[in-house]
């Protein structure tokens, strides 16, 4: 059976050539037609996801064309996708994600208030329960959006589309890389469309491409890919958490929550629930309850209402008891946090680089995606100043340190649980003892409470804990 590319294509929405894009026909099904002068200046960038679309804006300031395609339909609006089922939840852009997404993207922050979007001071305007104890409010210069994800993407994916020499192809799949030779460098990406109605319902191709950067995410087929072109797979890490969350969204009015504009109210030893209420666009309420190993919020109104009162701190219930849903639930499972290890790879094909969470994956509630994916494409932009040989080695290199650090963090919280399996350390032991210290002081001390959440939003790092005059600070405020 022959599967052709047909002429034109959708494309942000417009109707565009094939051959604009670069895409060569395919017309024969099990042979793979090798482009045979690969476009040196041309990126492909696989998936439009937030880490992908971060990637392309920093690698259109060094390559003439950039092409993003994404396997969904990417409808005009502020519309939930299948790709990203997170974004039907409570989302947190941390201070260090707006700066960067701000720097790359100028106006983003004053476009998103103007659309109604909220900015907070994330310690005067937000409450921070940890181990059941409120972070001290007070003013500072801590500054945060209050915005869906749907609204932030489609915002960003705007701003891409307004640059010159960059691409977005929707409904266009990558189903596997192209080289010339074995273990030779990626020439471009073969692609299936994903058409809906068409007969069949595929239709083949390859694009040429000089550099193919897969955020593809956590789902995304980097391994495979790479043992079929003769390369190791990574190693993979995961420890396993069985996190279930459920959201609802309610009307919001200025008194509730005396004004505050949101609650974060983590787990205990005891606590195996979490729960985030956050104000966004449209006058609404997120409130996206959690639970780990099992523990599970009803869809059900009358459930969740209850299941908020099992919370370590009472004001989300207090806000919900009275309220009504204004949307269909929703429910997702994150079964496990995974990192793969592409840094510890003795071979690495040239012309290709993975990023985002189809190399690590992280616990949601700690809701550091977006900035880690903002993060990375600030390593990406400064690894491409050293040219493109060896890009991915180097980036590979360039972000060990900041994995390292969030993979910690965020495994060494859930390994609180016996049930969680992972190696214990005498460090990670001290590690939760000096935190609990450090959470009673900062429900008393301000300033103390500043530092965490600097840290928190990445705007410091976690050795400005460790400070010795801070840490005497943190001793002597727990105690008083």
């Amino acid at each position: 059976m022959a599967i052709v590319v047909p002429d034109r294509v959708q494309l942000a929405g417009e109707t565009t050539d094939v051959e604009e894009l670069g895409i060569e026909r395919d017309n024969t099904v099990g042979e793979t037609m090798m482009p045979s002068n690969p476009e040196a200046d041309h990126v492909v960038v696989i998936g439009a996801s937030m880490a992908g679309l971060l990637a392309a804006r920093v690698l259109a300031d060094q390559y003439g064309r950039v092409t993003v395609i994404e396997r969904d339909e990417l409808r005009a609006g502020e519309l939930h996708r299948r790709g990203v089922p997170q974004s039907r939840h409570a989302h947190g852009l941390l201070a260090r994600g707006r700066e960067i997404m701000e720097e790359l993207f100028p106006g983003l922050t004053a476009g998103l208030i103007s659309k109604g979007v909220l900015s907070a001071d994330v310690q005067a305007q937000a409450r921070w329960y940890n181990e059941g104890l409120l972070l001290r409010q007070a003013p500072s210069d801590l500054q945060g959006l209050l915005v869906s994800r749907p609204l932030l993407e489609a915002s960003i994916r705007d701003r891409l589309r307004a640059l010159d020499n960059v691409r977005i192809v929707d409904r266009c799949e990558a189903v596997g890389l192209l080289t010339d030779q074995t273990g030779g460098p990626v020439t471009g990406v073969r692609v299936m469309s994903r058409i809906p109605g068409a007969e069949p319902n595929v239709t083949a191709g390859v694009i040429p491409a000089g550099l193919v950067v897969d955020a593809s995410g956590r789902g995304g087929r980097a391994a495979v890919w790479l043992e079929e072109l003769g390369y190791p797979a990574p190693e993979e890490e995961r420890v396993r958490i069985d996190l279930r969350y459920t959201t609802h969204h309610y009307r919001r009015t200025p008194d509730q929550l005396n004004g505050d504009l949101g609650a974060i109210i983590g787990v205990t030893d005891d606590i195996r629930r979490n729960g985030v209420m956050l104000a966004q666009e449209g006058d609404r309420w997120i409130v996206t309850l959690g639970g780990y190993l099992g523990e599970e919020p009803p869809r059900d109104h009358a459930g969740f209402t209850a299941f908020a009162a099992g919370l370590a701190a009472p004001d989300i219930h207090d806000v919900i008891r009275t309220l009504e849903p204004v949307e269909e639930p929703v429910s997702t499972r994150f079964p496990a946090t995974k990192r793969r290890h592409y840094a510890r790879l003795s071979r690495f094909p040239e012309g290709y680089l993975v990023l985002g969470d189809a190399i690590s994956s992280f616990n949601p509630v700690f809701g550091q995606g977006m900035t880690v994916a903002s993060l990375e494409a600030l390593e990406l932009r400064d690894s491409l100043l050293e040219g493109p040989a060896k890009l991915a080695v180097r980036f590979f290199e360039r972000t060990t340190g900041l994995l390292d650090a969030v993979w910690a963090t965020v495994v060494g919280s859930d390994l609180r649980y016996p049930e969680v399996e992972g190696p214990r350390s005498e460090q990670t032991r001290h590690g939760h003892a000096f935190m609990g210290r450090l959470h009673h002081a900062a429900h008393r001390d301000p300033e103390v409470g500043r530092a965490l959440l600097r840290v928190i939003n990445f705007l410091d790092g976690a050795d400005a804990l460790q400070d010795p005059a801070f840490v005497d600070r943190v001793l002597r405020s727990s105690e008083s």
